[in-house]
C-alpha cells in the first residue's frame, strides 16, 4: 500500500502537475510570480491556438499518421516478434540485430538516403511517405516489447488451442493476443508517443508540406505570447493521450468482433 502510495505521488508531481501548470498559464497570462491568485482569467489564448487554420489541419494529419503507424505496427510486429520468440534458425541472431539497428544510427543520416528513393517513387512530400518513414523509429521498438510478451507467455498457448481444434490465426487472436495485452499497449503507447514527437523525418521526407503538429510547435515556441505556447504545448502532450485511447477502444472492438465470430 505504502508502495502504490509512493508511486501515486510521483506521477502526481511528474505527469499530472506539468499539465496543469500549463493549463494556468494559458487561461491565467498575466498571473505574476507572487500573487495568490490571478488578476485575470482568459481564453484568448486557447481561441487563437484552435483558431488558426493550419492548426486545426496539423492536428487532423497527425493523428492519421499516428494511427496509421500504429496499426501498421501492431500488423507488422506482431508476427515478427512471435516468430523470434518461438523460432530457430540460422541467422536469427544477425536478423534480430538487423532489425534494432535503424534506432542505433543516427535519423538524419537515414532519412537523407530514403529520401532520394521517396522522390523517386513519388511519396516524397506526402503523408503516406512521411508515414513510412516513421516506422524506422518505431517498429523496432514494437517488436522488441512484443518479443518479451510472447517470451513471457511460451508457445505451449498456442499447442494447447491448435490440440482443442483452432488455428493458427484463432490461437493468436483469441488466446495469445489478450494474453499479451500489457505489452501490445505499451508498444502502442512508445509507437504513438515517438511518432508525435518526430521531427526531423517529417521535415525531410514531408518537405516541410505535410502538416504534422510537432513541426508547427517548434515556430510556435518561439512566439512572444507564453499563453499561446502553453496552450499548444497542453494540445501536444494531450494529442498522444487523446489517439492512445482511441487505439485501445479499436483492439477492443477487433477482439470482441473476433471472439464474436
Amino acid at each position: 500500500m505504502k508502495h502504490k502510495v509512493i508511486i501515486g505521488v510521483f506521477l502526481l508531481i511528474f505527469s499530472v502537475l506539468p499539465l496543469l501548470l500549463l493549463l494556468l498559464q494559458s487561461i491565467a497570462p498575466g498571473w505574476g510570480w507572487g500573487e495568490l491568485f490571478p488578476s485575470a482569467v482568459s481564453v484568448q489564448a486557447w481561441q487563437t491556438a484552435l483558431g488558426d487554420p493550419a492548426l486545426r489541419e496539423a492536428v487532423a494529419v497527425t493523428i492519421m499518421v499516428i494511427l496509421f503507424v500504429a496499426a501498421g505496427n501492431v500488423i507488422l510486429g506482431v508476427p515478427a516478434a512471435k516468430m523470434l520468440a518461438y523460432k530457430h534458425f540460422r541467422g536469427k541472431l544477425w536478423l534480430d540485430n538487423l532489425l534494432f539497428l535503424p534506432i542505433l544510427i543516427p535519423m538524419t543520416a537515414v532519412a537523407m538516403g530514403i529520401h532520394f528513393t521517396f522522390i523517386r517513387a513519388g511519396l516524397a512530400d506526402t503523408w503516406l511517405g512521411t508515414a513510412l518513414v516513421l516506422f524506422i523509429p518505431t517498429l523496432p521498438y514494437t517488436i522488441r516489447v512484443l518479443r518479451a510478451g510472447f517470451e513471457r507467455l511460451g508457445p505451449e498457448s498456442e499447442e494447447q488451442a491448435k490440440s482443442l481444434g483452432s488455428t493458427t490465426l484463432q490461437a493468436l487472436m483469441f488466446v495469445q493476443l489478450p494474453q499479451i495485452m500489457p505489452s501490445l499497449r505499451s508498444a502502442v503507447f512508445l509507437t504513438v508517443v515517438i511518432t508525435a514527437g518526430q521531427y526531423i523525418l517529417p521535415v525531410i521526407i514531408g518537405g516541410g508540406t505535410v502538416p504534422m503538429l510537432s513541426l508547427l510547435y517548434f515556430p510556435y515556441s518561439n512566439s512572444a505570447n507564453e499563453a499561446v505556447v502553453s496552450a499548444l504545448s497542453l494540445l501536444f502532450a494531450l494529442l498522444p493521450l487523446v489517439v492512445i485511447l482511441l487505439a485501445e477502444m479499436v483492439m477492443r472492438l477487433v477482439f470482441a468482433a473476433a471472439h464474436r465470430r
